[in-house]
């Protein structure tokens, strides 16, 4: 078989396999779950100063109360428009410094008013702080219940968008076996254990326990991180370099094909190495270093076997 006619095969093939390959992400945004969790303790600290003020007027401590609700408004902005970065950049440079400053603001005012206090106002501020405390518990549960759940319909979610991907190179042509395979162990090895753990945790522990241990990319500290970024690239490189020794043009770029494989197999060492924990930052970078020259050298075969095509036209 010639390779005049490849042209338009050609470029379709490699369009589907050429995208820019990106470091591993966090498994989802979830600003509006994340807000929630923010909010119940936002308001722990408010009713906190709200009980302290009904029993005796103080401005400072009002004045950190109007912080935090202000921040709050800020932050459910944030939120709403889904602006990541935002969202992160105020809950740290701002919120939580306010949030500490707050909660020292009624720790000072306790210790030094703590003399100053009747028996029954004494006893007031206790029952208010009891219910205060079993409020933010049933608060935060179900908070982190529903960020919970919803970071799971994200990882459904994700698989489908790479089951996705997966399809329209088979459509292609390409052999997806082993991308498939890829998508049937992170749903077996980390969603569906994660909505098991989520459907049978009964408090805000179990719940954080469960998000910390399950992960599809690379944001679990001390739980299984499946890296599927990584490992979907890797597959997708190898199923390119297959796809392109299959042709009668081969040997035009059977270097630059050896080239591309040494690449793809230390990336490769390298996430096997890895396994289920989290990336150092040199493991990082030897896995996605060698992913994205790869890539590249992927580009400048194409290049070369278009030319070639082009010219037999």
């Amino acid at each position: 078989m010639k390779a005049i006619g490849y042209g338009f095969v050609l470029g379709v093939i490699f369009l589907a396999f050429i995208q820019i390959a990106v470091a591993e992400t966090h498994d989802g945004n979830l600003l509006s779950e994340k807000y929630e969790r923010v909010k119940c303790g936002v308001e722990l600290t408010v009713g906190h100063i709200n009980a302290i003020y009904s029993i005796v007027p103080t401005s400072d401590l009002t004045d950190k109360r109007s912080k935090l609700e202000a921040d709050l408004t800020k932050l459910e902005e944030y939120a709403t428009n889904d602006d990541k970065e935002g969202f992160k950049n105020y809950l740290k440079e701002t919120l939580k410094q306010d949030f500490k400053d707050a909660n020292k603001a009624v720790r000072d005012w306790r210790k030094e008013n703590k003399n100053n206090l009747t028996k029954d106002q004494k006893e007031e501020l206790k029952n208010n702080y009891g219910e205060l405390k079993n409020k933010y518990v049933e608060c935060n549960y179900n908070a982190l219940k529903k960020f919970a759940e919803a970071k799971a319909n994200a990882f459904d979610a994700i698989l489908e968008g790479y089951k996705n991907k997966a399809d329209k190179l088979s459509e292609k042509g390409v052999d997806v076996t082993g991308m498939n395979k890829l998508l049937d162990d992170a749903k077996l090895e980390i969603v569906d254990p994660l909505k098991q753990a989520i459907s049978s945790a009964n408090d805000g522990k179990s719940l954080k326990d469960a998000l910390q241990k399950y992960c599809l990319f690379d944001s679990c500290k001390e739980g299984i991180n499946f890296h599927l970024a990584a490992k979907f690239n890797i597959e997708k490189l190898e199923q390119a370099i297959a796809k392109i020794k299959s042709r009668d043009d081969y040997s035009e770029v059977s270097g630059k094909v050896g080239e591309m494989q040494g690449y793809v197999d230390k990336a490769n060492n390298a996430i096997n190495s890895v396994g289920t924990a989290r990336y150092s930052e040199e493991q990082k970078k030897e896995v996605w270093d060698n992913i994205r020259a790869a890539y590249k050298s992927l580009k400048e075969i194409r290049d070369v076997l278009k030319e070639g095509s082009d010219e037999n036209a």
